[in-house]
């Protein structure tokens, strides 16, 4: 959803997530792309793109 919002912007933010691997707590990693897993919108949104693939699977084979 980042990368929608942002474009192309967000292309040195997302390597820098990379890059950093797993020397940053997921707080950190988050907050270089502009995410703060603390919220519990960033969760709400995650779990929500999950229903929405549920729903177009299920729309798939009904």
């Amino acid at each position: 959803q980042t990368y929608k919002k942002e474009g192309k912007s967000f292309v040195p933010k997302f390597k820098k997530l990379l890059s950093s691997g797993g020397s940053l707590s997921p707080e950190e990693l988050g907050k270089i792309v502009g995410l703060d897993i603390t919220k519990p919108d960033f969760w709400k949104l995650g779990i929500k793109q999950y229903e929405d693939f549920v729903n177009q699977l299920e729309n798939l084979i009904d």
